[in-house]
């Protein structure tokens, strides 16, 4: 359900930045490429943000304690590292792909922030929506393989896209990639919780927001 809202529900954001440059663009009689239109889209994206973190200062903590007389277990940083590594090399490549979708759809096909903002908001919910399946898919194979196939099967899926002559081949790329990447991250995230134990599942959950950022 976390990675529905993720990639699902966080892409109407999406949709939100493209129809404000849209808007702008017809208010100030300027193209929607323009640099005017585009910085209004930048700044709904920061009040949305902003708007976002409002109800953090009142969420509460949850959980019980540590049971009396029960031992910390060390940390086996080399197993960290086996589980983290591979997920910085995924999200490198991913981010070196992800990055440029816009500009390149923009630049090959000549779409527009309206059509290209609602584009991938389709693409965002259609691998929200798929994410949901995710767990009987694992349960089926296993998490390493499902992680691991979910993985190999966006490689087609980038060759699609950016291989395609037709604008419909090249969204249709997106779209698979953007839906197994979407897929095999909570299959890959939960692997890695059930390696360690409980009480250091707080550090790794961090850790494994570090790597992705970083």
């Amino acid at each position: 359900v976390n990675s529905f809202l993720l990639w699902g529900a966080g892409s109407l954001g999406y949709l939100l930045g493209g129809q404000v440059v849209s808007l702008v663009a017809g208010m100030v009689h300027e193209s929607s490429r323009s640099v005017t239109p585009l910085r209004w889209g930048l700044l709904a994206a920061v009040l949305v943000g902003f708007a976002g973190a409002l109800p953090l200062p009142w969420l509460t903590a949850t959980g019980g304690r540590r049971p009396v007389g029960s031992r910390r277990q060390p940390f086996d940083l080399r197993l960290y590292a086996r589980l983290l590594l591979p997920d910085v090399l995924l999200t490198c490549g991913g981010a070196a792909v992800a990055g440029f979708i816009g500009l390149y759809l923009t630049l090959r096909f000549g779409m527009r922030p309206a059509s290209l903002g609602a584009f991938l908001t389709l693409s965002g919910l259609v691998g929200g929506s798929l994410v949901l399946l995710a767990p009987r898919f694992a349960d089926r194979l296993g998490t390493t393989k499902a992680a691991v196939l979910l993985q190999a099967c966006g490689v087609p899926a980038i060759l699609l896209l950016t291989l395609s002559p037709l604008q419909f081949g090249a969204m249709t790329g997106e779209l698979l990639r953007n839906s197994f990447r979407s897929m095999g991250d909570p299959v890959y995230n939960a692997f890695v919780m059930s390696r360690v134990p409980a009480e250091q599942r707080a550090t790794v959950s961090g850790l494994y927001s570090v790597t992705w950022s970083f």
